[in-house]
C-alpha cells in the first residue's frame, strides 16, 4: 500500500477531507498531505506519523508507516478498551457534580459579600482613625496655644 493510499484510506475511515484532516492533526497548511496524495512525497515521515497518531491514536503505527498489518490497533489494546460503567453510576456522578457546582457557587457569593463587608469596615476604621488623629492634633494645638502641658 502506498503512502497516498494510506492517507486516502484514513480520510475515508475518518470521514474527513484533506484540509480538515490537516487541521485535525495540527498542520498549519495542508500542503504536506496534498504532496503525498499527488505522489510528490513518497512516504509519510516519522514527524507526520506522530502528528497523525496523536490525533488518531487508534491507527496502527506500523500500518501508517509501511501499509502492512491492521489499519487500526486491535480491540484488546489497552488504549482502546472502554470500561463498562453502569448508567446509574454515571448519572449519580453527574448529579453529585451538579450539587458541588451549586454549593461552590453559593460559597463564591458568600465570599463576595464578606469581601464587600470587610471593605466597608476597613473604610469605617480608616475614617475613625483619621478623625481621631485630627482630634488629637486639635487638642495639642489648643494646649500649646494656651501654654498647657500634659
Amino acid at each position: 500500500m502506498t503512502s497516498k493510499e494510506i492517507i486516502d484510506r484514513i480520510l475515508q475511515i475518518k470521514g474527513l477531507n484533506t484540509k480538515s484532516f490537516s487541521e485535525k492533526i495540527g498542520l498549519e497548511r495542508a500542503q504536506a498531505i496534498y504532496d503525498i496524495q499527488k505522489g510528490k512525497t513518497k512516504s509519510i515521515s516519522t514527524q507526520l506519523a506522530n502528528k497523525i497518531l496523536s490525533a488518531f491514536p487508534d491507527i496502527n503505527r506500523n500500518w501508517l508507516l509501511t501499509g502492512e498489518g491492521q489499519e487500526t490497533k486491535e480491540d484488546n489494546d489497552s488504549h482502546t478498551q472502554v470500561a463498562n460503567i453502569p448508567y446509574e453510576f454515571v448519572q449519580a456522578l453527574i448529579e453529585e457534580r451538579k450539587r458541588h457546582d451549586e454549593e461552590r457557587k453559593r460559597h463564591d457569593e458568600m465570599n463576595a459579600e464578606l469581601i464587600r463587608q470587610n471593605s466597608s469596615l476597613i473604610r469605617l476604621l480608616e475614617e475613625k482613625e483619621k478623625t481621631f488623629v485630627q482630634t488629637e492634633v486639635a487638642k495639642c494645638a489648643v494646649k500649646s496655644e494656651f501654654g498647657l502641658q500634659e
